[in-house]
């Protein structure tokens, strides 16, 4: 009988080695385009999926305030390109108030990399700018890459500016109608070279509250209180990176919060007892996906805290969420455009009584939606509707315009601000105006 040159075990081992070593250069080859966080962040995703139970009599919540009956509007675009006296170069609107009667936006972005305000008047139908560039001896231009939020409360003017991966970069400025005045940063009640953006912004129990962000560093997503005088720490969330939204809701106040490995959306609670998490991974009904990695808007919508979620681009499917007594609840039926590269929901808005969203997350892909009906999201905007801007197949610089970063509603109005990934003029201002909200497609 001849002799067996390997046995069973010996042959699955040598298998077992061949497959790892096979593994590894698939590892070695995925570092050439992505860093290792990354990589292994895909495979935990995958591993999740395979072992992921299926969905099955999902939840929806049903708004009373939500029947989205009326005529459609009409879309113009107000500003960018050096329209009504606007800035010519920026490539992204990413934030906005009222303050005085007017619009207030917050740009940035490439190829400037300068962070400004400017003023829209409906009265003389121009803008104006009123920071940056050392404006009403505000900050200078070139130092800051965007303004991050502006919050008004009818009186003052609060804006939070930064530089990502520029750890020391994060202030906030208050405005007086005349002129600005650093309140927040190093220094100036914050830590040295700690923080890159004064991301997020609310006034809770009469004080002013500021979420911070870090791009390069987990452990920098911290809470401060300000009240009026001198700030105080009162939130530090080790394992993120940032506080995207702050958000008040019944007399609590809430932080979203990001980070760029798995699990980093989760949402939090300050009580009595301090900070409690009381969404993601699966917390009072909520989403357990490992990809969601950022809670991009909260808003208040018909007693509800509403949560826009953010999830990668793998095929996953973006949502909107509400939040009362207790329990999570998913908002409306996914329609399929959303599946086509759309991961990004930036903002959320409620208008003349309907709930609003603006995504975005490829070329071309920025579009807001409005739920009509009790589970319906229709297309209010993007994609050349209703006379709004358009997207796929049109220019390079209409490709570009990958996200809605903000919306406000004024009245009759709901102003729409856009961005862009490429060094190009994107950042535009486009106005919705309408006497009743209805969906378009």
């Amino acid at each position: 009988m001849p002799r067996r040159i390997f046995s069973g075990n010996a042959t699955r081992k040598r298998v077992g080695l061949g497959l790892a070593f096979l593994l590894l250069l698939a590892f070695l080859w995925e570092l050439r385009f992505h860093r290792p966080q990354e990589i292994l962040n895909h495979l935990r995703k995958l591993v999740y999926r395979w072992s992921a139970e299926p969905q099955h009599n999902i939840e929806r919540v049903t708004f009373a305030n939500s029947d989205g009956a009326g005529t459609p509007g009409n879309w113009e675009i107000i500003g960018g390109h050096g329209i009504k006296g606007s800035w010519d170069s920026h490539s992204i609107v990413r934030s906005m108030a009222i303050y005085e009667g007017n619009l207030l936006v917050g740009i940035g972005g490439m190829p400037k990399q300068t962070a400004e305000v400017w003023r829209f008047s409906d009265s003389f139908n121009s803008w104006h700018q009123i920071g940056g560039n050392g404006i009403g001896e505000s900050w200078h231009e070139k130092r800051y890459g965007r303004v991050n939020v502006l919050l008004s409360d009818h009186q003052t003017l609060y804006a939070g500016i930064g530089t990502a991966h520029r750890a020391g970069d994060a202030e906030l400025w208050r405005y007086d109608g005349l002129k600005w005045r650093i309140i927040g940063g190093p220094n100036q009640g914050w830590e040295v070279n700690r923080y890159e953006i004064a991301y997020s912004a609310v006034i809770h129990d009469g004080n002013l509250y500021i979420g911070m962000t870090c791009e390069d560093n987990v452990g920098r997503a911290d809470v401060f209180r300000f009240d009026g005088t001198s700030w105080q720490k009162v939130g530090a969330f080790g394992k993120y990176n940032g506080i995207y939204k702050l958000e008040t809701f019944q007399g609590d106040l809430y932080a979203a919060t990001w980070s760029r490995s798995l699990f980093g959306g989760t949402i939090w609670r300050l009580g009595q007892g301090g900070w409690q998490q009381v969404a993601g991974d699966g917390k009072l009904g909520s989403w357990s996906n490992p990809g969601i990695q950022f809670i991009q808007d909260l808003s208040v919508h018909d007693g509800y805290l509403i949560a826009s979620v953010q999830r990668d681009n793998d095929g996953d499917t973006s949502s909107v969420w509400a939040f009362n007594e207790g329990k999570w609840k998913q908002v409306g039926v996914v329609p399929p455009e959303w599946q086509r590269d759309c991961t990004v929901f930036n903002s959320l808005e409620t208008f003349k009584g309907t709930l609003c969203v603006g995504i975005g997350g490829g070329y071309g892909r920025a579009s807001v939606w409005g739920l009509n009906g009790h589970d319906q999201w229709k297309l209010l905007g993007g994609f050349g509707i209703n006379g709004s801007w358009s997207g796929i197949g049109e220019t390079r610089r209409n490709r570009a315009k990958e996200w809605v970063y903000r919306l406000l509603s004024d009245g009759d109005s709901l102003y729409v601000g856009l961005a862009g990934n490429l060094p190009l003029d994107t950042a535009e201002v486009w106005r919705y105006r309408v006497s009743e909200l209805t969906g378009g497609r």
